[in-house]
């Protein structure tokens, strides 16, 4: 199984059970560590998600891509646009 089927099969259990919440933050983290930083509202579209191939399908994207306006086209959060410059963190 690849990273984003992994990621895409616990984010269905997770979202099937009543926390899409988990789902999202803990893919937001993942992509954090990739270097991509996702907005409020692209962590919003992912708890949205209900179907297992649609999941998987936007996992896959999400993981290949070096920015999150990439994943749905979107203009940054400035929130987003102030953890890819680093000033949130610290």
């Amino acid at each position: 199984m690849t990273t984003s089927e992994l990621i895409a099969e616990f984010g269905y259990n997770l979202i099937r059970i009543g926390h899409p919440d988990w789902f999202a933050n803990g893919l937001r983290a993942r992509l954090r560590y990739q270097g991509v930083y996702l907005s409020e509202k692209d962590v919003e579209r992912f708890m949205s998600l209900t179907d297992k191939t649609e999941i998987e399908f936007w996992v896959r994207k999400a993981l290949s891509v070096r920015s999150a306006e990439e994943i749905f086209g979107s203009e940054p959060s400035p929130i987003a646009q102030a953890e890819a410059a680093g000033g949130l963190d610290g």
